[in-house]
Protein backbone atom coordinates (compact mmCIF):
# COMPACT_ATOMS: atom_id res chain seq x y z
CA UNK A 1 0.00 0.00 0.00
CA UNK A 2 1.38 3.25 -1.04
CA UNK A 3 0.66 5.85 1.64
CA UNK A 4 1.20 9.75 0.30
CA UNK A 5 3.21 11.73 2.58
CA UNK A 6 3.07 16.26 3.35
CA UNK A 7 6.08 15.74 0.64
CA UNK A 8 4.71 14.29 -2.52
CA UNK A 9 0.61 16.03 -2.15
CA UNK A 10 -0.01 19.14 -4.08
CA UNK A 11 3.82 20.00 -4.39
CA UNK A 12 4.17 22.35 -7.21
CA UNK A 13 6.43 23.70 -9.83
CA UNK A 14 7.83 26.36 -11.88
CA UNK A 15 4.86 25.50 -14.66
CA UNK A 16 1.85 26.22 -12.16
CA UNK A 17 3.75 29.45 -11.58
CA UNK A 18 3.92 30.17 -14.97
CA UNK A 19 0.20 29.16 -15.21
CA UNK A 20 -0.56 32.11 -12.45
CA UNK A 21 0.66 34.51 -15.11
CA UNK A 22 -0.86 33.28 -17.82
CA UNK A 23 -3.68 30.77 -17.71
CA UNK A 24 -7.18 32.44 -17.56
CA UNK A 25 -8.66 29.77 -14.57
CA UNK A 26 -5.33 30.02 -12.71
CA UNK A 27 -5.25 33.61 -13.13
CA UNK A 28 -8.95 34.09 -11.47
CA UNK A 29 -8.37 31.17 -8.71
CA UNK A 30 -5.67 33.51 -7.49
CA UNK A 31 -7.24 36.61 -7.50
CA UNK A 32 -10.48 34.93 -6.13
CA UNK A 33 -8.41 33.75 -3.12
CA UNK A 34 -6.98 36.71 -2.70
CA UNK A 35 -9.92 38.97 -2.80
CA UNK A 36 -11.62 36.50 -0.09
CA UNK A 37 -8.62 37.05 2.36
CA UNK A 38 -8.49 40.55 2.14
CA UNK A 39 -12.21 40.22 2.75
CA UNK A 40 -12.00 38.26 5.62
CA UNK A 41 -9.22 40.63 6.96
CA UNK A 42 -10.97 43.76 6.33
CA UNK A 43 -13.82 42.29 8.06
CA UNK A 44 -12.32 39.90 10.98
CA UNK A 45 -9.24 41.88 11.98
CA UNK A 46 -9.53 44.95 13.61
CA UNK A 47 -6.43 47.37 12.76
CA UNK A 48 -3.92 46.95 10.36
CA UNK A 49 -1.74 44.04 11.07
CA UNK A 50 1.97 43.87 11.49
CA UNK A 51 2.42 40.71 10.43
CA UNK A 52 0.75 38.20 7.41
CA UNK A 53 2.20 34.85 7.59
CA UNK A 54 1.41 32.92 4.14
CA UNK A 55 1.70 28.89 4.91
CA UNK A 56 1.76 27.36 1.04
CA UNK A 57 2.81 30.37 -0.29
CA UNK A 58 3.91 28.74 -3.95
CA UNK A 59 5.41 31.93 -5.91
CA UNK A 60 4.71 34.74 -3.38
CA UNK A 61 2.09 36.48 -5.73
CA UNK A 62 -0.35 36.24 -3.17
CA UNK A 63 1.05 37.64 -0.10
CA UNK A 64 2.51 40.35 -2.86
CA UNK A 65 -1.41 41.26 -3.78
CA UNK A 66 -1.89 41.41 -0.02
CA UNK A 67 0.86 43.99 0.62
CA UNK A 68 -0.10 46.24 -1.35
CA UNK A 69 -3.63 46.44 0.65
CA UNK A 70 -1.36 46.10 4.09
CA UNK A 71 1.98 48.35 3.00
CA UNK A 72 3.56 48.50 6.02
CA UNK A 73 2.92 44.97 7.30
CA UNK A 74 5.66 42.22 6.80
CA UNK A 75 4.68 39.40 5.12
CA UNK A 76 6.09 36.55 4.81
CA UNK A 77 5.59 32.89 3.08
CA UNK A 78 6.34 29.45 4.02
CA UNK A 79 6.60 27.03 0.76
CA UNK A 80 7.85 23.73 0.83
CA UNK A 81 8.63 23.88 -3.12
CA UNK A 82 12.19 25.60 -3.23
CA UNK A 83 11.93 25.43 -7.60
CA UNK A 84 8.51 27.96 -6.70
CA UNK A 85 10.43 30.41 -4.01
CA UNK A 86 12.81 31.18 -6.96
CA UNK A 87 10.65 32.46 -8.92
CA UNK A 88 9.45 35.14 -6.77
CA UNK A 89 10.40 38.57 -8.01
CA UNK A 90 8.90 40.98 -5.23
CA UNK A 91 11.23 41.53 -2.90
CA UNK A 92 8.60 43.36 -0.51
CA UNK A 93 8.05 39.81 1.25
CA UNK A 94 10.01 36.82 2.28
CA UNK A 95 9.28 33.43 1.08
CA UNK A 96 10.77 30.79 3.62
CA UNK A 97 11.56 27.01 2.43
CA UNK A 98 9.59 25.05 5.18
CA UNK A 99 7.10 22.70 6.45
CA UNK A 100 3.95 24.06 7.40
CA UNK A 101 3.41 22.10 9.80
CA UNK A 102 6.45 22.69 11.80
CA UNK A 103 7.39 26.70 11.71
CA UNK A 104 10.04 28.19 12.54
CA UNK A 105 8.26 30.40 14.07
CA UNK A 106 8.38 31.79 17.51
CA UNK A 107 4.40 31.26 19.57
CA UNK A 108 2.13 34.08 19.77
CA UNK A 109 4.38 36.47 16.81
CA UNK A 110 1.58 36.62 13.69
CA UNK A 111 -1.60 38.62 13.16
CA UNK A 112 -2.88 36.26 10.33
CA UNK A 113 -2.17 33.22 9.23
CA UNK A 114 -3.07 32.54 5.43
CA UNK A 115 -3.72 29.24 4.36
CA UNK A 116 -5.74 28.95 0.96
CA UNK A 117 -5.96 26.11 -0.81
CA UNK A 118 -3.82 24.08 1.55
CA UNK A 119 -5.28 22.40 4.14
CA UNK A 120 -6.97 19.69 1.82
CA UNK A 121 -3.23 18.93 0.85
CA UNK A 122 -2.91 17.94 4.09
CA UNK A 123 -2.26 14.56 5.35
CA UNK A 124 -3.30 15.63 9.08
CA UNK A 125 -5.09 18.94 9.15
CA UNK A 126 -5.29 19.05 12.99
CA UNK A 127 -1.79 18.81 13.47
CA UNK A 128 -1.54 21.47 10.54
CA UNK A 129 -4.12 24.00 12.43
CA UNK A 130 -2.44 23.37 15.92
CA UNK A 131 0.82 24.79 14.54
CA UNK A 132 -0.61 28.05 12.58
CA UNK A 133 -2.88 28.60 15.91
CA UNK A 134 0.58 28.05 18.01
CA UNK A 135 1.97 30.83 15.90
CA UNK A 136 -0.95 33.23 16.19
CA UNK A 137 -0.89 36.22 18.54
CA UNK A 138 -3.84 36.80 21.07
CA UNK A 139 -7.12 37.95 18.64
CA UNK A 140 -5.73 37.10 15.43
CA UNK A 141 -6.93 35.51 12.69
CA UNK A 142 -6.38 32.57 10.99
CA UNK A 143 -8.19 32.20 7.22
CA UNK A 144 -8.23 28.87 5.51
CA UNK A 145 -9.81 28.76 2.43
CA UNK A 146 -10.17 25.57 0.00
CA UNK A 147 -12.14 24.30 -3.32
CA UNK A 148 -15.34 23.25 -3.44
CA UNK A 149 -14.80 19.64 -4.43
CA UNK A 150 -17.34 18.93 -7.20
CA UNK A 151 -15.98 22.28 -8.78
CA UNK A 152 -12.40 21.10 -8.56
CA UNK A 153 -13.03 17.79 -9.83
CA UNK A 154 -15.17 19.37 -12.88
CA UNK A 155 -11.89 21.60 -13.33
CA UNK A 156 -9.87 18.48 -13.64
CA UNK A 157 -12.11 16.00 -16.07
CA UNK A 158 -12.25 19.51 -18.50
CA UNK A 159 -8.14 19.94 -17.92
CA UNK A 160 -7.91 23.03 -16.59
CA UNK A 161 -6.09 21.36 -13.31
CA UNK A 162 -4.04 18.57 -12.95
CA UNK A 163 -5.26 15.16 -12.41
CA UNK A 164 -6.81 15.08 -8.22
CA UNK A 165 -4.35 15.74 -5.19
CA UNK A 166 -6.30 16.12 -2.14
CA UNK A 167 -5.92 14.30 1.14
CA UNK A 168 -9.28 16.00 2.50
CA UNK A 169 -11.96 18.09 0.95
CA UNK A 170 -12.88 20.91 3.04
CA UNK A 171 -14.65 23.46 1.62
CA UNK A 172 -14.30 27.34 3.72
CA UNK A 173 -13.06 27.74 7.30
CA UNK A 174 -12.47 30.89 9.16
CA UNK A 175 -11.59 30.65 12.68
CA UNK A 176 -10.92 33.53 15.24
CA UNK A 177 -8.66 33.12 18.25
Amino acid sequence: MFIRTYEDIGILDKEYHSGRKTKKSLIYRLNRRTKEAIDSIEKHFSGSPSLILDLGAADGLMPGMIKNMYPSALCIGVESSKELIETNTDRRITLLHGNANNLTMDSNTVDIVLAAAVIEHMPDPEKFLREAKRALKPHGLIILTSPVPFREKAATMVGHLRDEQHCNEIIYLLISF
